[in-house]
């Protein structure tokens, strides 16, 4: 029987594969959710590039003047791309 903390790290890792696996689906314009990391809240965002470290490069469609950099784990809900993280 897995412990609380393993039964954590393995579902998270699921998680993490299921992310990478629809990585392919993620272009510039991609449309999608993000979560923002200074109130954790969910925010429309649009892909503007693919960064050499995997990374993305996105803009706050409420805050289109600024660019900011996140990784694929704070992507959530695409709009315009197969990629769910409840259908992977």
């Amino acid at each position: 029987m897995l412990s609380k903390i393993e039964y954590k790290n393995t579902e998270r890792d699921v998680f993490r594969e299921r992310c990478e696996r629809g990585r392919k689906y993620i272009r510039r314009g991609t449309k999608c959710k993000c979560k923002y990391g200074d109130d954790g809240v969910d925010y429309d965002i649009e892909v503007n590039d693919i960064l050499p470290n995997k990374n993305f490069l996105v803009t706050y469609v409420e805050y289109p003047e600024q660019q900011h950099e996140v990784n694929l784990l704070c992507l959530l809900s695409p709009l315009s791309s197969p990629l769910d993280t409840h259908t992977l």
